[in-house]
């Protein structure tokens, strides 16, 4: 399930690596690949729970987050931040795991009629999430949020060094397939090139 492209909200504009580098970031507590991502850019980031990070922004603790419009608002994160760095850094989704002996308990016909209402229920919020992030955009510039936007130069030098670290994750191997990675990057291109 969908739930929206995830920006980069600061307290400071920061639409350059180095200015990144001169802010108090967070990463989601247990989240490598974020971890790995900001180091490369010369970022060590504050890995915190999501339970903490609005008493971090409040404290002084962490100056930049990232988080979908409607996560930020939600959390209340953006009444703790100025701007919004108008490029996604990453697409943010959730997943639904049923244990396959849950599922065997069902008769055939069941387990039929609940993988169709799943995917329809899927598909709709999916759909919602899509209009509700929109609409949080907007709500965000209306509550005097700066929207800003890096110069294509910026974004090629970020979008290389991150790419030489997932080239690490995929070197590492210990928990990302490769195919999986392929087809993410793949679809990352696609997005970038507008197709």
């Amino acid at each position: 399930m969908e739930g929206g492209f995830v920006y980069l909200m600061t307290q400071t504009p920061v639409t350059r690596v180095e200015e990144l580098r001169q802010s108090k970031v967070w990463a989601p507590e247990g989240d490598n690949i974020s971890q790995v991502a900001f180091e490369a850019l010369g970022v060590s980031p504050i890995l915190l729970p999501l339970s903490d990070v609005l008493t971090g922004l409040q404290t002084g603790m962490i100056e930049t987050i990232g988080a979908s419009p409607v996560a930020a608002i939600a959390l209340q994160w953006h009444t703790r931040v100025k701007y919004l760095t108008d490029t996604p850094v990453l697409y943010l989704y959730g997943t639904l795991v049923i244990k396959e002996r849950d599922l065997e308990k069902l008769s055939l016909d069941d387990r039929k009629i609940v993988s169709e209402l799943l995917e329809k229920v899927s598909r709709r919020l999916d759909s919602e999430s899509r209009v509700d992030n929109q609409a949080a955009r907007q709500a965000l510039k209306n509550q005097g949020i700066s929207l800003i936007t890096p110069i294509d130069e910026d974004m090629l030098h970020w979008q290389s060094i991150v790419g030489k670290a997932m080239a690490s994750l995929r070197k590492d191997g210990s928990n990302y397939s490769s195919s999986l990675l392929d087809q993410i990057e793949h679809h990352i291109s696609d997005y970038r090139n507008g197709r």
